[in-house]
């Protein structure tokens, strides 16, 4: 049933006012009024702020207060960490180039730190082949010194090549939890395993991987040179799934506190980190060719220079 209004002029100009006065940024909707049924209604299209711009926020109450999220048909107030979420997305982040108080060179894991510097010497010469290891580690973010001081380890350093990261960041882990029943509760006791998994990260994404597989039902399969043992899940797409959990965390200091969750249910696996989609990204262009974003570039980039010696691999396996 269409009521109407009886002064659609006034209500569209205060609705422009409004928009243009007690919005931050300021919102320039598309308002128009119409006739339904004999009725004059107002009707206004809201555009889609820049991801630069967002949150819109009404201003009498403050970003924090005043941000809301659309769910269903209710709006929500957003919390102080998505705003902060939000806000990281404006631009490049750097959280993974801050300083750890508190470390030094002697935090690094000797074994990962020497082929992390092989590595650069060897594909990029020119720029690594003169530089000695506080040098390296400088020049790509993972250690700096100020006024002369001390070496200290940056984020992406400790994650990427310390020796035990969770000295300082006790939370920057990976839990697993394998649950008996789908709905994660049942009368025979709720896990089958239930571990926290600590280290480096090239180290959490060898043992996270062994605790899956352990995990995992396998089936063998006859081939033409004998047999293959296939997995309940790809251990290629599980590498991908952990790697990029791990890597593309949210690293800022209001989610420190939050681990990568990795939950095995008889139907599913489920792997959840802390923060949302970063940059371009959004959840109808995940798969796309050619849609990425990193939101923590620097440890990303020193990833690629990171491996696991084979008998450090090798120690995690017989481990369990």
């Amino acid at each position: 049933m269409t009521v109407g209004l009886s002064d659609p002029a006034k209500l569209a100009a205060d609705l422009a006012t409004m928009c243009a006065t007690e919005l931050v940024p300021a919102v320039r909707p598309l308002i128009q009024t119409h006739s339904l049924d004999g009725h004059a209604v107002v009707s206004a299209e809201i555009p889609e702020l820049a991801r630069s711009d967002k949150p819109c926020y009404y201003k009498g109450a403050g970003m924090v207060k005043g941000s809301y999220l659309r769910v269903h048909d209710g709006d929500h107030l957003m919390t102080s960490y998505e705003v902060q979420v939000m806000l990281s997305s404006r631009g490049q982040p750097r959280d993974d180039e801050e300083v750890v108080p508190g470390t030094s060179l002697a935090d690094l894991d000797s074994e990962l730190l020497r082929g992390f510097v092989e590595r650069l010497q060897a594909s990029r010469p020119r720029v690594f082949g003169s530089l000695n290891d506080s040098e390296t580690l400088a020049m790509t973010n993972m250690a700096k010194r100020e006024d002369g001081g001390d070496y200290q380890l940056t984020v992406a350093g400790l994650l990427s090549l310390g020796s035990y990261p969770q000295k300082f960041f006790p939370q920057l882990m990976v839990t697993f939890a394998h649950y008996r029943s789908d709905d994660g509760d049942d009368n025979g006791g709720r896990f089958v395993e239930n571990v926290a998994i600590e280290g480096a990260l090239p180290v959490m994404v060898h043992e996270s991987l062994s605790t899956i597989k352990r995990n995992m039902n396998s089936r063998s399969i006859p081939t033409s040179y004998g047999s293959a043992q296939i997995w309940e899940y790809p251990e290629t797409a599980l590498r991908e799934a952990l790697v990029n959990a791990l890597v593309h965390r949210d690293l800022s200091s209001a989610a420190r506190g939050a681990q990568v969750q990795v939950e095995m249910f008889p139907s599913r696996l489920t792997i959840r980190n802390p923060g949302g989609l970063f940059g371009p990204v959004s959840e109808d262009l995940l798969g796309e060719a050619g849609v990425s974003s990193s939101r923590n570039a620097t440890l990303l980039k020193a990833l690629e220079e990171v491996r696991l010696p084979p008998m450090r691999q090798a120690e995690v396996r017989h481990h369990f």
